[in-house]
């Protein structure tokens, strides 16, 4: 489950996704001692002081099952916002007065060993186990991607589902705790399996003066379906004593060894947490350790944190990781911080629209097929159809979608269809340079080092690079701030002209050599559309004047070439000529190429005449040239391309030059006709590439009805959006964010992207540039924040030299689990979808 890896941001676990949910730590459970304690931490000679304790497993509950609930969040420290209501909980329904209610949690790196617990309960939460007592056994969905607490990168789109198959059964006795037990199964790609077994006792529910409730979980995993690898195994705790003191203890031990990667790691907590008027204070003892070895290169990291809080203010002492362009490397991350000075990064928004109602697309819904005689369940949607991994549902199968009607399953049956490619759309838009001041544009320049990727800046009277950005193996690239600015002028731009990348727009521009710039100066750029509707089919003819699609293509095609004696280079991609779209140029100074050639194909110097002329095939998604429909044959071999160290790469992948349609064609100017086709393709209202490739990825998949008609979803909403000072969650009217025009995505409840990343060395985070407080208006929709975190801002260390870091609770000694259902696995009903109710 690699829960406890302190490189879980680079590297994505087997059954999770990333964030390990099942460390599911803690419980050092004993039995209540008699060590009393007036100031937390201070008890017992150091130890945890359990004074009349409740005992999660051995309590009186006089509650109804239903309200027996595990919160989906742990909050330690109450985050603090006067615009909106804060509910502790962290838990949020699908309506819109919900909607409204923000669940924000403060914290910092010292409070790694919670957010894990965090997490756990997250994921747990979405069984709903506590709606089920006593009704059988049934299987839920855990939606993995609901449960990460960073802000994620930014690849195109909202968070996708990440689905997780639980089975689960709840039983109550009267008077007494609620008890769950949970498993679930997983199947990397690369073969591997780990299967994880656990059990929830619930002996009260989270409220305001304990947001963590009262419970005890247990878990083992293994990695082998007979049950004998041990793969991890753990408790997590809380209890309350008589004099309202909150003791939450955590531990867990994990390994695994996939791959040719190995990893271990163990950690422990122990934190207490005490009402104090409003508010709360407490402390926190951590202990975290792992052991990564990847290609015979081992790393092993700790993460020793003491903490102690007040109303005001929060200090540290201990030392943890932090990653650097050199790998991780343990630092001192001693401190002091304010209590009621934060920075806010909000991972989810829901929008309302302009009758008050919450914005939910038709993003998608549940379907499941039968392959090899199984069900196996899946999700459709805009970006195409999910089955689990190592699922191969054949072109042209039935698949059944599945509706949930008071509790009863109803299934409409479609048929599963897989284009050979997939079209996407472009439409012009467009920004002045004045709105987009300040904001980052990505330039990638070859040089003689083999090239790098620069941070551009429009400063108001020119372009210029300020910093580079680095890559690294090791963890995230870092930006190199350049000592000296580096004018980009316009008469020095290449005779193509200087193609960026904008950050705020997330969309490419080309600016023409030799043009005159200013605030004023409008830039067009396209935002991009997958063709999922019929209403942004092509009609008509569509034009082609370069890299047009070769229309019978093989796999072949599709290897990377830089000569014509078809020889495959590692790494280049394919060089266009007009004779031949898919073959490559000579290139007689390299016979022999080991090097990606730099020289362009030739292309037409003007667009008066087509290379190739296309049409739009509905039925089979897929361009047509004249009766010939596009298809995509496996070829001579299917190996893909020679790697580096003598590895296969897999394939590659193809997007056409741009398609215009001939109406759209017919609109363009003379001098815009002179250009080339992409420089020419700046200038049409609407264009398409076609995209092709190996992978599934870069191809159509999708539903059709018994009328052969495809399922249209929803693209998520396009929305230009201006930072003010007012519309800034923090008030921060120094946010560099503020004035500058930026290009968000709204996906559905919860999915809000699109703001730039930056590092903020107050807090020692790195989040997004900007947060939105509750009640922004972007067009005709408004924005409220749901889920985030805030993190506190460094403060004089002074004034935290009164909190005491130096006794702390004992930290818990780790037990051997033992749960094991066998029982749990079977056709279950299924009943939940990422915590939402079918």
């Amino acid at each position: 489950m690699t829960f406890l890896r302190n490189d879980s941001k680079r590297t994505r676990s087997l059954s999770i996704l990333g964030i390990g949910l099942l460390s599911i730590a803690a419980l050092s459970c004993g039995k209540a001692s008699n060590d009393a304690a007036e100031d937390p931490g201070t008890g017992g000679g150091g130890g945890t002081p359990t004074t009349g304790a409740i005992d999660p497993e051995n309590a009186t509950v006089t509650l109804e099952s239903t309200k027996l609930q595990l919160a989906s969040d742990l909050v330690l420290l109450p985050a603090k916002d006067g615009a909106v209501k804060l509910a502790l909980k962290g838990a949020r329904g699908t309506s819109d007065a919900e909607a409204r209610k923000l669940s924000l949690r403060v914290t910092n790196d010292a409070f790694e060993a919670l957010d894990r617990v965090s997490n756990i309960m997250c994921f747990f939460s979405q069984t709903k186990f506590w709606e089920q007592a006593n009704k059988g056994k049934y299987k839920a969905f855990i939606d993995s991607a609901k449960c990460e607490k960073e802000e994620g990168d930014d690849e195109g789109g909202g968070r996708a589902q990440e689905l997780v198959e639980a089975f689960v059964e709840s039983t109550r006795e009267e008077g007494k705790p609620l008890k769950a037990r949970v498993k679930f199964e997983m199947r990397g790609e690369d073969g591997s399996y780990e299967t994880y077994q656990g059990a929830i006792t619930v002996a009260a529910p989270p409220s305001d003066d304990n947001p963590a409730g009262i419970f005890v979980m247990s878990y083992n995993g293994y990695s082998d379906e007979g049950l004998t690898k041990p793969a991890g195994h753990g408790y997590i705790r809380t209890s309350k004593t008589q004099d309202g003191k909150l003791l939450l203890e955590f531990t867990t031990k994990e390994s695994s060894n996939r791959g040719g990667e190995s990893y271990s790691g163990q950690g422990a907590a122990a934190a207490i947490l005490e009402k104090d008027g409003d508010d709360f204070k407490g402390v926190l003892n951590s202990d975290m350790s792992n052991t990564n070895e990847r290609d015979g290169k081992k790393e092993s990291f700790r993460s020793q944190y003491k903490v102690r809080f007040d109303k005001d203010n929060l200090r540290i002492t201990g030392k943890g990781p932090m990653w650097s362009q050199g790998g991780m490397k343990i630092v001192d991350k001693a401190g002091c911080f304010d209590r009621n000075k934060f920075r806010t990064f909000i991972w989810q928004y829901d929008l309302t629209d302009a009758k008050n109602a919450l914005v939910e697309l038709n993003s998608g819904f549940q379907i499941e097929a039968t392959v090899n005689g199984k069900t196996v369940n899946g999700n459709a949607g805009y970006h195409g159809i999910w089955f689990p991994p190592n699922v191969d549902v054949a072109d042209g199968a039935k698949v059944n979608k599945v509706t949930w009607v008071k509790g009863k399953k109803s299934l409409t049956p479609y048929t599963y269809a897989e284009g050979p490619g997939r079209m996407i759309k472009f439409t012009r838009n467009q920004a002045t340079l004045g709105q987009l001041k300040g904001t980052d544009f990505m330039l990638w320049e070859f040089n003689e080092q083999g090239g790098g990727e620069y941070i551009v800046r429009w400063n108001g009277t020119k372009f210029q690079k300020v910093a580079m950005r680095t890559q690294s193996m090791n963890g995230p690239g870092e930006e190199q701030t350049l000592a000296t600015p580096i004018d980009l002028t316009p008469a020095n731009f290449p005779e193509w002209g200087l193609r960026l990348r904008s950050v705020a727009l997330d969309a490419e521009i080309n600016l023409q050599k030799g043009v005159t710039l200013s605030d004023a100066f409008k830039i067009a750029y396209h935002s991009e559309t997958v063709v999922t509707k019929a209403a942004d089919f092509p009609q008509g003819n569509l034009l082609c004047f370069g890299a047009c699609p070769k229309i019978a293509m093989t796999t072949d095609d599709l290897k990377m070439r830089s000569s014509d004696d078809d020889k495959p280079v590692p790494g280049c991609p394919p060089v266009w000529s007009k004779a031949n779209q898919l073959k490559t140029v000579v290139i007689p100074t390299q016979p022999e190429p080991t090097e990606c050639s730099s020289d362009s194909a030739p292309n037409l110097s003007n667009m008066e005449s087509a290379i190739a002329t296309f049409t739009w095939d509905a039925n089979a998604y897929a361009i047509k040239q004249g009766a010939t429909t596009f298809s995509l044959t496996a070829g001579s071999s299917n190996e893909g391309n020679e790697g580096g160290e003598g590895k296969k790469q897999s394939g590659g992948s193809y997007q056409s030059g741009p398609l215009f349609p001939e109406g759209e064609y017919a609109k363009l100017s003379t001098e815009t006709k002179a250009k080339w086709p992409d420089q020419a393709a700046q200038d049409a209202a609407v264009y398409y590439k076609w995209q092709t490739g190996t992978d599934k990825w870069s191809r159509f998949s999708g539903l059709q009805d018994a009328t052969g008609k495809f399922v249209s979803f929803d693209r998520p909403l396009d929305l230009a959006y201006t930072h003010t000072a007012a519309s800034d969650f923090d008030g921060d009217s120094t946010n560099p964010a503020i004035g500058k025009l930026w290009r968000l995505n709204y996906g559905g409840p919860g999915q809000l992207w699109g703001m730039p990343f930056r590092e903020f060395d107050d807090v020692g985070f790195s989040g997004s540039l900007f947060a939105i407080a509750s009640g922004t208006k972007i067009g005709a929709y408004t924005v409220f924040p749901v889920r985030g975190e805030q993190r506190m801002r460094a403060a004089a260390a002074k004034v935290c030299a009164k909190l005491d870091v130096t006794k702390m609770p004992e930290l818990p000694k780790l037990k051997d689990a033992k749960v094991k259902h066998t029982d749990l696995k079977g056709d279950f009903e299924l009943r939940y979808n990422g915590g939402v109710a079918l």
